[in-house]
């Protein structure tokens, strides 16, 4: 957590670190220990934006022990989709924009479209129900915290829902007002 938040040769390899702090109370060792302690985290990662999406501070109001596979949900897979919105490939044997996503640690093939605006709308809308689908579902398995788990997950959906008609220049209400 402290190389991901305070270290520049960590973060030029994963840029998305970069502002990333830990809060003052968890810079003494037995603090964040204590924490640690009293959480359910056996076999679970520490995750910082599940709870507060595009969060980037680590602390014990935003942070929460989640399993890797839930873990990995939200993982929007930038270095690899190239210059296409979220979710969206080109595959050029095709000629076609592409959306595959990942369920349950499997690849589905969501569709293919002739353009990228309905490829984006058809990711975005399979990735919400998706979302919802885990965030009703949770087990103790899965986090340390079902409830505020379970609330976050909700607001990754309602976001990942108003992804595709924000890019289409559509004004839509957010969390923030």
């Amino acid at each position: 957590m402290i190389q991901r938040c305070y270290c520049s040769v960590f973060q030029s390899t994963h840029p998305t670190y970069i502002g990333t702090t830990v809060c003052k109370e968890w810079l003494t060792l037995s603090n964040f220990v204590a924490w640690v302690e009293s959480q359910d985290g056996e076999g679970k990662e520490i995750d910082k934006d599940i709870l507060c999406p595009g969060n980037k501070i680590y602390s014990p109001e935003t942070c929460v022990f989640v399993s890797r596979q839930l873990n990995a949900l939200l993982c929007g897979s930038d270095a690899t989709r190239g210059n296409y919105p979220k979710g969206v490939y080109w595959r050029k044997d095709r000629m076609k924009y592409q959306v595959i996503m990942r369920k349950f640690g499997k690849s589905y093939l969501t569709g293919t479209f002739d353009c990228v605006e309905e490829a984006h709308r058809a990711y975005c809308e399979a990735k919400s129900a998706h979302i919802r689908e885990v965030a009703e579902n949770l087990t103790d398995a899965d986090t340390s915290d079902i409830e505020r788990t379970r609330a976050g997950l909700l607001e990754h959906a309602d976001i990942e829902e108003r992804l595709w008609k924000e890019a289409q220049g559509e004004s839509v209400p957010t969390l923030w007002g």
